[in-house]
């Protein structure tokens, strides 16, 4: 399984020390659950913020399982707007 889609990020969990889960509500898949591989706090701590729309690559071997995520960059920065209203 693999697409490209855009989707706000519902929430990430450290797994080690620089990998992550992340959960995406995607426009066109709903709800995922993927790996991300070295997520350090200088390259991509902003762009893995609660609220914030970003697109990606997401490639699974099945269905069910965990898949990870790739490729991804942020398309619209929406966690200041929720942190200052």
């Amino acid at each position: 399984m693999k697409y490209s889609d855009f989707g706000i990020v519902i929430s990430i969990k450290k797994y080690g020390e620089k990998s992550a889960i992340l959960k995406v509500f995607s426009e066109n898949y709903g709800v995922y659950r993927g790996f991300v591989k070295y997520v350090s706090p200088k390259k991509n701590n902003a762009i893995l913020q609660m609220g914030n729309l970003i697109t990606f690559d997401y490639v699974a071997r099945l269905e069910d399982g965990l898949g990870s995520f790739l490729n991804f960059d942020l398309a619209e920065n929406n966690c200041s707007r929720f942190m200052l209203d």
